[in-house]
């Protein structure tokens, strides 16, 4: 059963930022878990979703998922009980899951297939693409074809329970062991991160930057070699942990506060969204966690024990419009069949992704996009997408190119 709530609130934080409106979907789904804890999404390039969770099996903990296609939440094929640690979208448009000492799967055509046997605690892919691994032994680099061993200077103890991990622009990857943070290169190694006190959730931003959240309220920003503290002061206030925090594509941060009431609320910068109670985005949740900004626009929300699922809606595009630069954006051939060449040129070198949208605005194909330098120029395969009108959309931060295509 599925419910529309429009929240028409107008929350005033401030002199300089006023709440704007934003619309969000909630999903009952009673009828499918039970009481789900340890919940984590995942959403592809196609714009398909999975929630991986844990419920209270017979006389264990064990673990299930949901796969969702733009419409419905459905139960899938359970790859383990108990293996499950972290799950990831893979630039190839598949799902990845970490299974511990069962080895690195992905989901290919409705079935579990296995990529490496290696144990693997968590997943993340580099900048290029390039599948990475966390176990005792240190970070590993997978290519497709062969596992190579990382950089083990600096390698601290209890690599086995890692919460967050997430790679920066530039190649750095940052990961989170209990209340500690560690960056990782493949030249330095292990460092652990000190500017950082109980760090919680990490978040890469489209200007390649690296967030942490923090067990005080506190957002941090690694900003190259420069360290920048609680740059969102001004809305987050709660000064109490972060619940959910994660970074869309447009660069809008999401956060779900703890406090007298649970709040999730979207930050670009300068502006702030409506405040949203989390009793009302998912009713029976007293707080919302984890948050999950996905590559289509979505953002998905759930909660410990909630039986339910929401999705807030919006793209940010209508509710921070005025910060929007519009750029051409060139298709050719139009019309074309088999493959398009997508041409955009950008003000600055940054990271963004390419959507191919239908007529009632489904994204059909995301394509992240390592912008190396100003002008852009990427094929696009058309494969499978019946005769028809077509939007291309491109999104590098706040810079936007939209044009119109017909598929023969």
């Amino acid at each position: 059963m599925k419910y529309l709530y429009l929240a028409l609130l107008s929350l005033c934080l401030c002199p300089s930022l006023v709440g704007q409106d934003v619309t969000y979907e909630t999903y009952d789904l009673s009828e499918v878990i039970n009481s789900p804890s340890l919940l984590e999404f995942a959403e592809l390039e196609d714009g398909t979703a999975y929630l991986s969770y844990r419920y209270f099996g017979p006389g264990r903990l064990d673990h299930a998922m949901l796969e969702f296609d733009g419409m419905t939440w459905s139960p899938i094929d359970t790859l383990c009980r108990g293996c499950v640690d972290h799950i990831v979208a893979g630039p190839d448009g598949l799902l990845y899951v970490a299974a511990r000492e069962e080895g690195i799967f992905r989901r290919v055509d409705d079935a579990w297939e296995q990529v490496l046997t290696d144990t693997a605690f968590h997943l993340a892919f580099d900048p290029a693409g390039v599948l990475h691994f966390l176990n005792e032994g240190g970070v590993f680099a997978y290519d497709s074809n062969v596992v190579s061993a990382g950089n083990t200077a600096g390698l601290p103890a209890g690599l086995t329970r890692i919460s967050e991990m997430e790679f920066r622009a530039d190649g750095t990857l940052y990961f989170i062991k209990p209340a500690t943070l560690y960056s990782y290169t493949a030249a330095g190694g292990f460092t652990e991160r000190t500017e950082v006190t109980s760090p919680i959730f990490l978040a890469d931003h489209p200007d390649g930057s690296m967030y942490v959240a923090t067990a005080f309220g506190s957002v941090h920003v690694f900003r190259g070699e420069e360290f920048e503290r609680n740059v969102a002061r001004e809305v987050f206030t709660s000064r109490i942990a972060f619940f959910g925090f994660d970074i869309s594509n447009d660069g809008v941060i999401w956060g779900s506060e703890q406090g007298f009431n649970g709040t999730v609320k979207g930050y670009d910068g300068s502006r702030v969204t409506e405040e949203i109670i989390a009793k009302d985005l998912l009713p029976g949740a007293i707080l919302i966690g984890p948050l999950h900004a996905g590559a289509s626009g979505r953002v998905y929300a759930a909660s410990d024990q909630v039986e339910g699922v929401a999705i807030i809606k919006d793209e940010l595009t209508s509710v921070f419009a005025p910060d929007r630069a519009l750029t051409p954006l060139g298709l050719s051939p139009n019309p074309a069949s088999g493959s398009v060449t997508v041409d955009i040129s950008l003000p600055a070198n940054s990271s963004g992704h390419f959507y191919v949208r239908d007529v009632t605005g489904r994204t059909l194909r995301t394509i992240p996009v390592i912008a190396a330098a100003r002008a852009i120029s990427r094929t696009v395969s058309l494969a499978g997408l019946s005769p028809g009108v077509y939007t291309i959309e491109a999104r590098f931060g706040r810079t936007i190119g939209i044009s119109s295509l017909v598929v023969r």
